[in-house]
């Protein structure tokens, strides 16, 4: 019998190494790029300021992590969350599974695009 994929286990090398750009990365590595959207609408992105909140979450500065974009800084979080998660299921060979038919998932998608659209609106109402 073919044993389930531990999705965990291919995740989690991921999100180590994202974190790991984000904090050991060259200042300058990101400041010559420039965002199309931005360009275009004079908008910023839903990510703008997601570089710069996730080089200050390395370095562990939580309110200009969180000033930068409240959501990719949430994102990172979750992330470093994601990865003790998988640690103990590398561990103990145990995932935690969550039924996608359950309450949590039935509200989980409009209080996704709520967040989103009220963290845009915070990233056009600070200038980002």
């Amino acid at each position: 019998m073919a044993r389930p994929l531990v999705h965990e286990l291919i995740w989690a090398p991921l999100a180590a190494l994202g974190l790991a750009v984000a904090r050991w990365a060259p200042d300058d590595a990101f400041e010559h790029f420039l965002c199309p959207f931005k360009v275009v609408t004079t908008l910023p992105c839903l990510t703008c300021g997601g570089t710069r909140a996730m080089r200050a979450l390395t370095r562990l500065d939580l309110v200009t992590a969180f000033e930068m974009n409240p959501l990719v800084a949430l994102a990172g979080v979750a992330g470093a969350l994601y990865l003790l998660h998988a640690l103990r299921v590398a561990w103990t060979r145990r995932p935690w599974r969550l039924d996608p038919r359950g309450r949590l998932f039935r509200w989980l998608r409009p209080l996704l695009i709520a967040v989103v659209a009220l963290n845009w609106a915070y990233l056009v109402a600070v200038g980002r």
